[in-house]
Formats: structure tokens, C-alpha cells, sequence
């Protein structure tokens, strides 16, 4: 085996595949996949960590990249603070349960998909794949096209038109193109799907994307490493005897994979004993995994109706994601929950009065989530609260915006009208 060996292996079936070129799905069985490395076999919690790597890239020994000298996108995401919120344990109500937040604002763009977009656009570069398409509710294209500013690849991102207003960084290089579309998220997917099926763009898939989720998984290994610098050795005892939760407002669940798959790498290389109980938690008016969780269904058949002002996590048909998000909550002795509506709006139009930063919607859903789950806590308990993000000042960015085109066009007649995206 050489030095850094990389295999794509899927959830479900275990098969391995060589990690060259993009792949999301196992050819055998269909499921989706994750990255192993076989010959890493780590002794002590320093043999995960590479010293001069910078953020979150000091983790490179579980990241798919073989040469990150030439090919790491870093622009200073990663060391994200974990810091206890005494404000959300008196809205709690439980001084006897310590709050941490895991706050993801201080990342390039100010929100966790910095981490994704890191990974995914410097394996793009270094495998050489040039022409990528991708759908998004805003913050993803807002970090794929920030990042895209160093891997000079070629982005298709479709986006609902609604959500233009979230999207917030310069093109430079005037290789990134936002196709805002005239409906919800889940059609904005399928366009960038039909994209991909159907001209030399490759899907970037997403949830399903394993480079995606091993941005994600970062977030995990540093959370677990800020839990020793803060407990010292009673770190792992808290961990070891499931007194540790994390709380994850959810779309996708991309988040919840790449906790998971760091919880079960921290497991097999046996730092870490018990699970962290990973928690979904969702709006009312767009309950679409909690709902079916709640109800014990295998599989979602139908789209949704959302009616949530969260519109940044509104997913209405996250059929194929479902049944890992299920799977890993349920595994780490997890929680589903559907957060109150308007309480938690309430949160994000007050928060800058009571957190002094003006919250993200997701946020705002997670931190009224903990509330209404409090009960659910034993004394001595740690709770991580994923701030996911937070809103930057608006003013005007510079990037190349097509349509909007209707929710039902052709891929012929996009490309008809916007020739740009083929050259």
C-alpha cells in the first residue's frame, strides 16, 4: 500500500472503489458513498492531525486529497469556536446541562458550506473535472463560487429565484453561473440533474456527494477535539457514558452524515466509545424527514407542501437522503423534532438583541429546538448546537445570473438561450 491510499466505499454494501474521477453511488447496490483509508491506523489523537496544515485542513489524513500543497482550496475555513451559551440555558431553563455552540459564522462566507465547498472544489482540481452542475437553496452557491475563484472550474448552480438574495460573492473569473428558477428547491435539483444526464456536466450530487460530507465530518473531529481542550480527560468519559448530543437543523442531513461518519471513524480507531446522540430538527411547516421518522416510515413516496419561513433548509422531497438521515439518528440513539414556526422566528428577528448577531434562520431552528427539547436532557449533560451560519451585510456581488427560467424548461432551451454555459 502506498503512503496515502484513498477508496470510495459505499454506506450499505461496504464495496470499494478507487477514488479517482466523481462517483456518488455504489455500482452493486445504489448506495451512497464514503471515503476509507485503509492504511491509516492512528495510535493517539495526534496521528489524526497533520501539523502545518491551516483551519480545517489539519485533518487532512481523513480527507480525500493526495497532494494538498498543490491542490487545497484554503481561504480560512475550519477552527470554528465551540463556546458554552449561558443565554440559551436560562431560555432552556437547565442550569444543570451545559450548552455549546458550535458557531460556523467565522468561516470565509459564514456558514458551514465552506467546509464542503473546500473539499469538494480542491478534489475537483486535483482530478481534473472541469464542468460541474449543483442546485442550491443560496449558501451553497454563495461557497462554491467563492471557492471556485481558485479551482477555475466550470459551475452550473441552480438556484429558486426567491433565494437570489442569499447568494453573496464576486466572480472574478466569471466561470461560476447562477440559473435562478421560477420554483422551489426541489426543482431547481432536478434541473441541475436533467443537466447533468444530459450535457458533459457532472452532477455534484449533493448529500450524495462524499466530498461534500467529508468537509462536513470536520466539524465533528474538531468538536471532539475543542470537548478535550475544555474538559480535559473528562472529555471522554462524558462521551464514553452518552452524555454528549448534538443538534443539527436539518435540510438534506448532510450535516448529520458527516458527524456520523467522523463519530464512526473516531469509534473504529477506538477514541471514542459510546456515540454522540445526533438530533434532526426541522420546521413544522416543512417537516419532511422528521415527519415520516416520527411515523416510523422506510421510505418517502410523495413531495411535501412546505409552508416554512426557514427557507434556507426547506427541502420538500428528500426521498433519497431519508434513510440515512433515519439510519444515523437512530444508531447514535438520536432525536426527531419539529420545531414551532413562529416561536422560532421570533428567535431570528430578535436575535440580535439577545445573542448580539443576527442569526441565520437555521440557527434560529436549532436554538428553539433545544428549548422545546430540554426536558429530553439528563443532568450533566453537554448539548452542541450547530450555528450553521449567520447573515452578512447585504450590498450588491458580481456574478453571472441567468433566467429566471421556468421551472419546467428544457435543458435544450436553457442552453438555446444561454450559450455561455457550454463554452
Amino acid at each position: 500500500m502506498s503512503l496515502r491510499e484513498i477508496f470510495y466505499e459505499c454506506f450499505e454494501c461496504g464495496n470499494l472503489y478507487p477514488a479517482v474521477g466523481h462517483k456518488t453511488s455504489c455500482e452493486e447496490c445504489g448506495g451512497i458513498l464514503q471515503y476509507s483509508y485503509p492504511n491509516l491506523q492512528p495510535k493517539k489523537l495526534s496521528d489524526l492531525t497533520e501539523r502545518g496544515l491551516p483551519g480545517m485542513w489539519i485533518f487532512q489524513k481523513v480527507l480525500p486529497l493526495l497532494k494538498p500543497a498543490s491542490n487545497m482550496i484554503h481561504l480560512g475555513e475550519g477552527r470554528t469556536n465551540l463556546y458554552e451559551d449561558q443565554t440559551i440555558a436560562r431560555m432552556a431553563g437547565r442550569s444543570d446541562v451545559t450548552f455549546l455552540v458550535k458557531d460556523e459564522s467565522t468561516n470565509p462566507t459564514g456558514t458551514i458550506k465552506d467546509r464542503s465547498a473546500s473539499v469538494a472544489l480542491s478534489v475537483y482540481k486535483e482530478r481534473n473535472i472541469p464542468n460541474i452542475t449543483l442546485s442550491s437553496t443560496g449558501n451553497t452557491a454563495t461557497s462554491y463560487g467563492l471557492y471556485n475563484q481558485r479551482a477555475f472550474r466550470k459551475l452550473a448552480i441552480f438556484v429558486p429565484t426567491e433565494m437570489e438574495n442569499l447568494i453573496n460573492f464576486d466572480d472574478e473569473n466569471e466561470r461560476t453561473r447562477i440559473i435562478l428558477v421560477n420554483g422551489r428547491y426541489v426543482d431547481a435539483m432536478s434541473l441541475s440533474i436533467r443537466m447533468a444526464e444530459e450535457t458533459s456536466y457532472v452532477l455534484d450530487g449533493g448529500f450524495a456527494n462524499p466530498d461534500q460530507i467529508a468537509g462536513l465530518e470536520t466539524a465533528a473531529y474538531e468538536a471532539y477535539f475543542q470537548l478535550y481542550e475544555k474538559y480535559g480527560k473528562h472529555a471522554r468519559s462524558l462521551m464514553d457514558s452518552g452524555k454528549v448530543w448534538y443538534i443539527h437543523p436539518t435540510g438534506s442531513g448532510n450535516g448529520l452524515l458527516g458527524w456520523y461518519q467522523a463519530i464512526e471513524r473516531l469509534r473504529e480507531y477506538g477514541f471514542l466509545k459510546e456515540y454522540i446522540h445526533l438530533v434532526c430538527v426541522q420546521p413544522e411547516g416543512c417537516a419532511s424527514i422528521v415527519d415520516p421518522a416520527l411515523k416510523g416510515q422506510d421510505r418517502i413516496t410523495q413531495r411535501i407542501n412546505s409552508t416554512t419561513w426557514a427557507k434556507i433548509i426547506e427541502n420538500e422531497y428528500p426521498k433519497n437522503c431519508y434513510p440515512y438521515v433515519k439510519y444515523v439518528v437512530r444508531e447514535t440513539l438520536g432525536l426527531f423534532h419539529k420545531v414551532n414556526e413562529e416561536k422560532s422566528k421570533e428567535i431570528y428577528e430578535n436575535s440580535e438583541s439577545i445573542f448580539e448577531i443576527q442569526i441565520m434562520s437555521p440557527a434560529a431552528i436549532a436554538i428553539q429546538a433545544t428549548i422545546e427539547l430540554a426536558d429530553q436532557f439528563d443532568s450533566g449533560d453537554v448539548v452542541i448546537i450547530g450555528y450553521t451560519g449567520v447573515e452578512r451585510e447585504k450590498r450588491h456581488y458580481n456574478f453571472e445570473r441567468i433566467g429566471p427560467v421556468s421551472k419546467d424548461a428544457t435543458i435544450s432551451q436553457i442552453l438555446e438561450e444561454n450559450p455561455q454555459l457550454l463554452y
